[in-house]
C-alpha cells in the first residue's frame, strides 16, 4: 500500500513539472521539463504512464453479438454521445454467458467517460423502450423489413440534432488518440466499418417524434449532475 501511495506522490510531483513547463517563462519551463524527465528517469515513469493519470476508459456491453461491422443504430449512437462528451470510443469484444458481445469503450479526461457510459445506456434503454411502445400501437412494424432500423435511427437523429458538438483542442485530441493506440498495445487503430441496414422512411419519422422529448444536457465544469433528461 506504502509503495502504491509513494508512486502516486511521484506522478503528481511529475505532472505538476509538466504542467509548470507550459509557463510563459521561458527559465522557469525549461526547468520544469528538466525536473520532470528526471524524476521519471530516476522512477522508470513512462509516457504511457502519465497519460494513464489524464485518459481515463470505460466499456460499455451492448446486447448486440461481436461482428466485424457495426450496427448502424449503434454507430450513430456513439458518434451521439462522443459529440456531447468530447470523448473517442473503440469497438472491442466482451463476453457474457460464454457468448462474444459488441462492447463500447469510451475515452474521456476528466470523468467525461464515466458520463458518455451513463448517456449511453440510459439512451438505449429509452430507445427500446420507444420502440417497444410503437410496436404495440402498431403491430404491421414488428416484421416489416427496415421498420426497427428506420425507427431507431430515426429517434437517434432526433437526439443528434439537439446536441451541440464541442470543437475542443488539438492537445486533448492528440491526449485521447494517443491512449486509445496505447490501450490497444501500441497499434494504430484502424476506422471501423458499419453495417448498411434497410431503413423505413415511415418508422423513421415516428422515431423522431417519440424522441421529441428527450435530450442530453452537457455537465459544466466537471459536475456530475444528471446527463440525461427524459418528461413522461
Amino acid at each position: 500500500m506504502n509503495t502504491e501511495v509513494n508512486r502516486d506522490k511521484i506522478l503528481d510531483k511529475i505532472k505538476n513539472c509538466l504542467n509548470l513547463s507550459k509557463s510563459s517563462e521561458a527559465h522557469e519551463a525549461a526547468a520544469a521539463l528538466r525536473q520532470a524527465q528526471k524524476l521519471m528517469e530516476a522512477h522508470g515513469v513512462s509516457q504511457e504512464e502519465l497519460l494513464g493519470m489524464e485518459v481515463k476508459s470505460v466499456q460499455v456491453m451492448t446486447p448486440e453479438p461481436y461482428k466485424r461491422k457495426l450496427p448502424l443504430y449503434m454507430n450513430v449512437l456513439i458518434g451521439i454521445v462522443c459529440r456531447a462528451f468530447e470523448c473517442d470510443a473503440l469497438i472491442e469484444a466482451g463476453y457474457r454467458n460464454g457468448k462474444p458481445r459488441l462492447c463500447v469503450r469510451y475515452f474521456g479526461l476528466n470523468g467525461k467517460e464515466q458520463l458518455a457510459a451513463y448517456a449511453h445506456e440510459v439512451m438505449w434503454r429509452q430507445l427500446s423502450a420507444s420502440w417497444k411502445e410503437y410496436q404495440k400501437l402498431n403491430p404491421w412494424a414488428v416484421n416489416e423489413k427496415g421498420a426497427r432500423q428506420g425507427f431507431w435511427i430515426g429517434w437517434l437523429q432526433e437526439v443528434r440534432s439537439k446536441v451541440m458538438a464541442f470543437a475542443g483542442n488539438e492537445e486533448e485530441k492528440e491526449m485521447l488518440s494517443k491512449a486509445m493506440v496505447a490501450y490497444n498495445g501500441g497499434k494504430e487503430l484502424t476506422e471501423g466499418k458499419t453495417n448498411s441496414m434497410s431503413v423505413n422512411g415511415h418508422t423513421n419519422a415516428a422515431g423522431r417524434d417519440a424522441a421529441g422529448d428527450f435530450s442530453i444536457h452537457r455537465p459544466m465544469n466537471g459536475a456530475t449532475q444528471r446527463a440525461l433528461s427524459h418528461k413522461n
